[in-house]
């Protein structure tokens, strides 16, 4: 259901009713989990096809009750990642707008945003001899460490200084520094058309002020050079700019659409395990406190088992699906999902009282891109007198499930209830 603007969101009338206790809460959220059907794989899902015995003992013991859930509480509406998960720990992105590159900008700081500043994501891509984009993710390198110190040390613009911030795999944060008297301005349209056999957008001013079509004039002429520097460097021989962020984005402490910091929100002790910087990044604009050093599963559980004593909630991460389903791989996400299956005894292992699992969006192999369709849902623990006997978690078992078709900024309340973290609702005063 769409609530009404002067309705309070989640975590303003949570803050009134959370009480903190020490059981605890992990929310997995596994990335692109749902999907469509495929018309070479026997119109199955990726979850439909994948063996998950793990999962499904676990959900049918522990007695889980399931779901479909929007995360961003809008029917029809598709997911950003960003937007996704900051609909799942409550905060209505229709009302807290955080842009894309603020969150990938967040984990990577390297010092504080100051005024003035423009920040962006930005891809290294492959552009064909046209200049016509042929991959925007360069083929998944495992580090563009490179082609940024290329960039950094050979782009000279006048008046302008620049710095590429590599991040992982393909993915860097580009930050166009103040310059003295006068700042930039963020208000351009990117330069990412977000498909292929187009050459790259030209960077647009949204306003007609000197201060934009400078910044817009500035990124332009930086595109131009990193695509001379970069033409000898396939796969990276291009770069796309998308999201730009600027000072007015950082919710100063005076501004009112500041984010409510989640474990006050909440009243739990937050951590955040995630190997990509733009999930570390949303984490930790929301509050919570960040894991360092996990690099892929493997390495987030065992942040998990070391951590798992010093928090009441924990949200865990897993990229692979979404990556495979973005490539139009349904086999590789069949097999991201089956691998996430085959670690979660370690999960299972340990002592968390309620475990949820769901997905930020769905990434069907079958359109290779982000989809409007409801993810599945599962939570286990506190929920007992409403589990679902389901057999597999997939779309169509979840959808008949006790839970129905969820808004995203809903599952917060949800999880802490079941945790018994929520008191008794009389009415505020």
């Amino acid at each position: 259901m769409n609530r009404p603007l002067s309705y309070e969101p989640t975590p303003v009338w949570a803050s009134r009713l959370s009480a903190p206790n020490s059981k605890k809460i992990l929310l997995i959220i596994i990335d692109g989990l749902g999907g469509a059907p495929h018309p070479d794989h026997q119109n199955m899902t990726e979850l439909q096809a994948a063996k998950l015995p793990n999962l499904d003992r676990f959900l049918r013991e522990k007695q889980a009750a399931t779901g479909l859930i929007c995360p961003v509480g809008r029917l029809g509406i598709t997911p950003g990642s960003g937007a996704g998960h900051l609909g799942l720990f409550g905060y209505d992105p229709f009302l807290y707008h955080v842009p894309r590159g603020r969150l990938e900008s967040a984990a990577t700081e390297e010092e504080e945003m100051v005024e003035g500043e423009v920040r962006a994501r930005m891809n290294f891509c492959t552009l064909d001899q046209e200049g016509k984009i042929l991959d925007r993710r360069a083929g998944r390198i495992s580090d563009c460490s490179r082609p940024a110190k290329l960039l950094n040390d050979q782009v000279k613009i006048s008046g302008a200084e620049i710095k590429i911030v590599a991040t992982k795999e393909h993915r860097a944060v580009f930050m166009l520094k103040p310059p003295i008297n006068q700042g930039w301005s963020p208000e351009i349209i990117d330069t990412d058309p977000q498909t292929t056999g187009v050459p790259p957008l030209e960077a647009r001013p949204l306003k007609r002020s000197v201060g934009v079509q400078k910044t817009a004039h500035v990124i332009n002429e930086f595109v131009r050079q990193a695509v001379q520097i970069l033409k000898d460097e396939a796969p990276t021989n291009g770069v796309l700019l998308r999201s730009f962020t600027g000072w007015t984005h950082l919710f100063l402490p005076d501004d009112p659409r500041r984010l409510p910091k989640f474990n006050t929100a909440y009243a739990v002790k937050s951590a955040a395990i995630a190997a990509y910087p733009l999930y570390q990044g949303i984490a930790k604009v929301v509050g919570m406190d960040v894991m360092k050093g996990a690099t892929n599963l493997k390495s987030e559980i065992a942040l998990l088992q070391q951590h798992q004593w010093d928090y009441t909630f924990f949200f865990l991460h897993y990229k692979d699906p979404d990556s495979r389903g973005e490539d139009g791989d349904f086999v590789g996400k069949v097999a991201a999902l089956e691998r996430f299956d085959e670690m979660f005894p370690e999960i299972c292992a340990m002592q968390f009282d309620v475990v949820a699992l769901t997905g930020d969006h769905a990434t069907p192999s079958v359109i290779a891109a982000h989809s409007s369709d409801p993810v599945p849902l599962a939570i286990a623990g506190g929920m007992k007198q409403t589990h679902d006997p389901e057999t597999h978690f997939d779309e169509t078992h979840c959808r008949s499930g006790w839970l129905g078709v969820m808004n995203g900024p809903d599952l917060m309340p949800l999880l802490l209830g079941a945790a018994g973290k929520l008191k008794k609702f009389d009415g505020f005063a």
